[in-house]
């Protein structure tokens, strides 16, 4: 059993994918799909195609595929185990595997415990002992004693290298005693009764576009209540829509409810460089976007939004500031650190500087990758020992060094310190990357005690599901935390397709048990429908809080769309949008 890297296994973390909240049916048999993807399970990686495959099985009808097209990456299906069942139990994963032209890497199975704040309490990749070459259905195994502090699991299937294989059978037991799942009931269609419901309590949007008046979103006042977080999520990074209404409800919470500061899912101090532009005027707002490293904001719906930030704050009406949370990229952080001591602790300049070397020697060698192969491991865990150092001394010497300037203004050298750590222990799996955001969320709210913040993410941060930043933030700040959940219907979305790049994409209507259809059946094209309003057990309502499934698209382009959630756990709110078309990229692709 060797210490995992987020190389394959939080694949989808980094591009935002879905998590996978399966209940009791883990669909285990592959014998349920939608679109020939298997129901319940996250299947993709670069450079792989995953697929059921009705043509082989080792029971049942049908199995998994994952096939290597190119690159050096992975394929990987993925699936959550129930908590309550396997906690300080011993668990016994088991699983036929085929293979056919596996020359490199290898095809097996994986199990993954999780603790507080990302860390791993349990791992097993069956690196070393996977199949490979051309084999006939090969059993399988994994074994291991859960701690009872988990928070979260996750497990499935991996392909590492080239060729192609085939998984089925899956099977689980705990203590000895096979795990029993069951299908659950879905809703298939809406009935006359729960579309009369929707169209009772939904609240019709007019338009997506800002810059007009607010008649429509007054009900936002009393669902939003007194709370000082409103997070914003996305069903895609790529929907104009979405963005559109995303701007307009940051202009009415800045405007009507107060809200003083804009927090987006993009990298910290990269970030607070466009608060200098919405402040003050200062820099190219284009530029900056481009230098944020995210081309899903590096859009024309983004600049329209901080331009109106800028035109607000100029006019005295503010301010509303932007920042931001993410901590994926070191490089100006540390460059903020390292001109900070330069100029104040020149004697231990030398030692900082060296040890954040060793965090861009680690950050070059896993370029073109999603993290750390296992080969490149020591060099992060290295890295991430010699940020803790550089990190520490800053805060051990804090009196020292912070002498008579403001506190805030050494808080912020601190921060990029931290971030930098951040980075490298996302990296080790140290802490994983949902709660670094949390904790620098909860910092920017320290930092500013009296600010309303509104949060700008994906869907699959801001919800509430365990190891999220939402989950994070949902335990911390209770009722001051409202979460508004994004999903569309039909139209096109930008997205990395594989081999490609960046283009639009397709998206599936939503068909036979999906929140989708139902929302499509009131007629409206925009709506706004507050969760809690559904009643469990109701013959009209109670559907929403059942398990159905819901629309979830990251940064790649996706086949598989639709993941089961109970989306009253995820969200307070929910914005739906019929129709949509592609964000506008600043930027030729």
């Amino acid at each position: 059993m060797s210490k995992p890297s987020r190389w394959w296994v939080v694949v989808l973390v980094l591009v935002c994918a879905p998590q996978v909240r399966a209940e009791n049916y883990l669909n285990l048999d592959f014998e349920t799909g939608r679109a020939q993807q298997p129901r319940n399970w996250y299947v993709g990686g670069q450079g792989y195609e995953g697929a059921l495959d009705s043509g082989v099985a080792q029971s049942g009808k049908q199995s998994l595929r994952l096939k290597y097209l190119s690159g050096a990456s992975f394929g990987v299906g993925t699936q959550t185990f129930p908590l309550e069942a396997v906690k300080g139990k011993k668990i016994t994963y088991r699983g036929y595997i085929r293979s056919e032209g596996i020359t490199r890497g290898y095809a097996g199975l994986w199990w993954r415990v999780d603790g507080t704040k990302g860390q791993v309490l349990g791992f097993d990749n069956m690196d070393g002992r996977g199949v490979t070459g051309t084999t006939e259905w090969t059993k399988a195994e994994i074994s291991m004693t859960v701690d009872p502090a988990v928070t979260n699991i996750n497990f499935g299937v991996i392909l590492t290298g080239d060729g192609t294989a085939w998984f089925d059978a899956l099977q689980v037991e705990i203590d000895s005693v096979a795990f029993a799942q069951q299908e659950p009931q879905i809703p298939q269609q809406p009935t006359a009764e729960q579309t009369a419901w929707l169209k009772q309590h939904a609240v019709a949007l007019k338009s997506v576009q800002a810059g007009q008046d607010f008649d429509d979103l007054q009900p936002l006042k009393k669902m939003i209540g007194n709370a000082r977080i409103v997070a914003l999520g996305e069903v895609t990074h790529g929907t104009k829509e979405i963005f559109q209404m995303k701007h307009r409800l940051v202009e009415y919470l800045v405007k009507e409810m107060g809200y003083t500061i804009f927090a987006i899912e993009a990298n910290m101090p990269e970030s607070y460089k466009m608060n200098d532009y919405v402040l003050s005027g200062a820099g190219d707002p284009r530029e900056i976007l481009n230098g944020m490293y995210f081309w899903t904001w590096n859009t024309r719906e983004v600049l329209s939004m901080v331009e109106w930030m800028r035109e607000f704050n100029a006019a005295g009406k503010g301010p509303i500031e932007f920042v931001g949370f993410d901590m994926q990229t070191p490089n100006v952080a540390m460059q903020i650190v390292l001109d900070f001591m330069r100029e104040h602790d020149s004697e231990s300049l030398a030692s900082a500087e060296t040890s954040y070397q060793m965090v861009r020697q680690a950050r070059e060698a896993s370029t073109g990758q999603w993290g750390p192969s296992p080969e490149q491991l020591p060099l992060w865990r290295s890295a991430e020992e010699a940020a803790a150092a550089v990190f520490k001394h800053l805060e051990n010497n804090r009196v020292k060094l912070q002498g008579d300037r403001p506190v805030k203004e050494f808080d912020w050298i601190i921060q990029n310190a931290r971030v930098v750590l951040q980075c490298c222990q996302m990296n080790t799996s140290e802490v994983g990357r949902d709660q670094s955001m949390a904790e620098n969320v909860r910092w920017i709210l320290q930092q500013n005690p009296q600010a309303k913040l509104v949060i700008w993410a994906h869907n699959g941060h801001v919800n509430r599901l365990a190891s999220t930043m939402g989950y994070e933030l949902a335990k911390w700040y209770g009722e001051d935390y409202r979460v508004v959940g994004f999903t569309a219907n039909r139209g096109e979305y930008t997205a990395l397709l594989q081999g490609v790049g960046l283009q639009a994409n397709p998206l599936q209507p939503g068909d036979t048990g999906t929140i989708e259809l139902f929302l499509q059946s009131t007629g409206l094209p925009l709506l706004l429908l507050d969760l809690r309003q559904a009643e469990a057990g109701s013959a009209t309502s109670g559907w929403l809080r059942q398990e159905m499934d819901m629309r979830s698209i990251g940064a790649l382009a996706q086949e598989m769309q639709f993941f089961p959630v109970v989306v009253t756990d995820l969200y307070d709110l929910l914005i739906y949008l019929d129709q949509t078309t592609p964000t506008e990229l600043l930027f030729k692709n």
